[in-house]
């Protein structure tokens, strides 16, 4: 191989390597996102009638907001489970029938209102639907 044709290969092939970097460069901007099927969902399947008993509670943790649903003597309640505050995840406590703030001390009742701390609003409260032996929040 002479020189020439040598130094030609190497300029290609840089040449080459270069564009196919600055097309992935591109690419990789305007990438689609990828988005879980649960965002769009209107209603989400919690379980089983029966599944918590009386004063238990259940994490949702969805997409579009996460939920507690708590079984308690008149049924089924959901509630956004994010401090109306500071956008904390909040911890329910059966013994205590409250929901509470890691961050700030605020407490909400079962009713998703503001019992005591600086949340200047009560928790989002969702409808429970019964089908059967099923248990759904409608968002």
């Amino acid at each position: 191989m002479k020189r020439r044709d040598f130094l030609k290969w190497i300029f290609r092939g840089t040449l080459s390597a270069w564009v196919l970097g600055a097309i992935g460069a591109i690419f990789s901007f305007i990438r689609i996102p990828r988005v879980e099927r649960r965002e769009f969902e209107k209603e989400i399947e919690v379980g089983e009638y029966e599944d918590l008993k009386i004063g238990e509670g259940k994490f949702i943790p969805h997409l579009k907001e996460p939920l507690w649903v708590i079984r308690t003597e008149g049924g089924y309640i959901a509630l956004s489970a994010v401090c109306t505050h500071m956008k904390c995840i909040l911890e329910y406590k059966p013994d205590e029938k409250v929901i509470k703030c890691p961050c700030h001390a605020a407490i909400f009742d079962l009713s998703g209102n503001v019992v005591q701390g600086p949340p200047p609003n009560p928790l989002e409260r969702y409808r429970i639907e019964i089908r059967g032996e099923r248990v759904y929040v409608i968002l």
